[in-house]
């Protein structure tokens, strides 16, 4: 929780030494040039879509093929089993 007092300090220098942090960075050419895009606002009006999916719409699996679920009863085997891709176990 260090990083909570770092910013209490940071805090207080902004009041006490009038911005050191902020002057730092946008003395930074980099920084400022990407200024105008922190300044940029959200529009206020925006389209709005009307169409969702239907419930028919919606895919559903075939009935009877369902995905099987894999059951791991301890995590100390002699082999790591993992099921971290969607391709076939090898294990």
């Amino acid at each position: 929780m260090a990083h909570h007092e770092g910013m209490s300090l940071l805090s207080l220098a902004y009041l006490l030494l009038d911005r050191p942090m902020q002057k730092r960075f946008e003395s930074d050419p980099m920084f400022q040039a990407t200024t105008l895009l922190l300044q940029e606002r959200v529009p206020k009006a925006t389209a709005f879509y009307w169409h969702t999916a239907e419930l028919s719409d919606v895919r559903t699996t075939p009935g009877g093929l369902e995905t099987p679920v894999r059951v791991f009863s301890s995590p100390h085997t002699p082999i790591p089993k993992c099921s971290c891709s969607r391709t076939a176990d090898t294990t």
